[in-house]
């Protein structure tokens, strides 16, 4: 009897303490809401042969408060798209694959609402127009948030390339020169050559990330809570910090400063790495094309003509242009028509998150549409004579 007593005393006990965290975690979740609302999103990130990449076949929710509220969705190929990728493409298809950082991925914007997502329904309106018959469009968004052209063209080799894009456009944003600079995944050989490193000296990125993503990968709590818990947010990026960022600047502290030796040593080594790619895109007999995608700060004039980010941006146009004008390989800068689609409407977030709005993201999608089909006829009208 005595022992049922005990039983039922430490039963009600540990009621009374779950309870009581639940209700704890309750009122921390309504303030940190209330006070300091969290961008959610669920975890997709995952490694394959040594480098981030989505994880396969997931699907999720992207959040941040008063700015976006998406979907986010993985197939089997890692690329993101609601619809499978096959491996080779379709007979009569022209299949495009774009590399970039979160702005080419679209981060706020839903799958059918990206940059690539657009160019594919563009491109086939456009070709619908001018031809008598349709070409059938198949656009690859191979973009990964974070990353940088090393990231993007190593990207490419190991895994994109597999699944036979024609042409492959490469997307390069003004913070890439700093993060390829940070992550180096590309060295320079004794004949002033870029190579890509070894897979086992690929940098990894923090302790806490290599244990968030097994967990990500084990259960449905973590991603639940990711998604929907905007204390538990809060925490983890606090616990992460600490583990694995420790005095390490953040992305903003970093681009708010004047460009330095890392930007202008880094700058070169960009253009090689983009030399590398298109001497691998040449050997799987496809066309490389590079596309600028400019900063809020240089479209909309929110800051002075001397901004640390403008000046980048100067930078790297100016080192795109003549890498392009002596390779010959196809280049676009749609900063003109973004800046003039901009004084009607803005086509960026705010200043909390300055990623392309699905406005934005069609009017760039426009522009490089009009480009692909000025510099690539030639295999857009093979493709069309296959189809006889």
């Amino acid at each position: 009897m005595k022992e049922q007593v005990r039983q039922r005393y430490r039963a009600g006990k540990l009621t009374l303490v779950l309870c009581s965290l639940l209700f704890s975690f309750a009122i921390a979740e309504v303030v940190v809401r209330i006070i300091a609302p969290q961008e959610t999103v669920f975890p997709f990130t995952d490694l394959l042969k040594g480098i981030n990449a989505p994880r396969a076949q997931v699907h999720g929710r992207h959040q941040i408060p008063g700015l976006f509220d998406v979907e986010v969705s993985f197939n089997s190929g890692r690329f993101r798209s609601r619809t499978e990728t096959a491996l080779r493409p379709d007979p009569g298809a022209l299949r495009l694959a774009f590399l970039g950082d979160s702005f080419t991925f679209g981060f706020g914007s839903d799958d059918d609402e990206t940059y690539p997502a657009r160019v594919e329904e563009l491109l086939e309106e456009k070709l619908a127009k001018q031809q008598q018959r349709i070409i059938s469009i198949e656009a690859i968004n191979a973009a990964y948030p974070g990353t940088g052209t090393g990231e993007q063209a190593l990207w490419y080799w190991l895994w994109v390339r597999n699944f036979k894009p024609h042409v492959v456009i490469l997307n390069v944003h003004t913070t890439d020169v700093e993060n390829d600079f940070q992550r180096k995944v590309f060295i320079k050989t004794a004949g002033n050559r870029v190579v890509p490193i070894d897979a086992q000296r690929l940098p990894r990125y923090g302790i806490a990330h290599s244990f968030m993503r097994r967990v990500a990968a084990s259960s449905y709590l973590y991603p639940f809570l990711c998604q929907n818990s905007h204390f538990f947010v809060l925490a983890r990026n606090v616990l992460t910090r600490i583990i694995g960022w420790s005095g390490v600047d953040s992305e903003e502290d970093v681009f708010e400063k004047e460009p330095g030796p890392s930007f202008y040593e880094g700058l070169p080594f960009l253009i090689d790495e983009i030399r590398w790619l298109q001497e691998r895109v040449a050997e799987e007999n496809a066309t490389l094309a590079v596309v600028f995608i400019p900063p809020r700060e240089f479209i909309e004039g929110v800051q002075a003509r001397q901004d640390p980010l403008v000046k980048r941006s100067r930078a790297i146009l100016a080192a795109l242009g003549a890498f392009a004008a002596s390779t010959q390989i196809p280049f676009v800068d749609p900063t003109s028509t973004l800046r003039k689609a901009a004084q009607e409407k803005s086509l960026y977030y705010s200043v909390r998150d300055a990623h392309l709005t699905p406005r934005g993201n069609k009017v760039l999608a426009e522009r490089v549409s009009e480009f692909l089909l000025q510099k690539i006829p030639q295999q857009i009208f093979h493709l069309a004579d296959s189809q006889r």
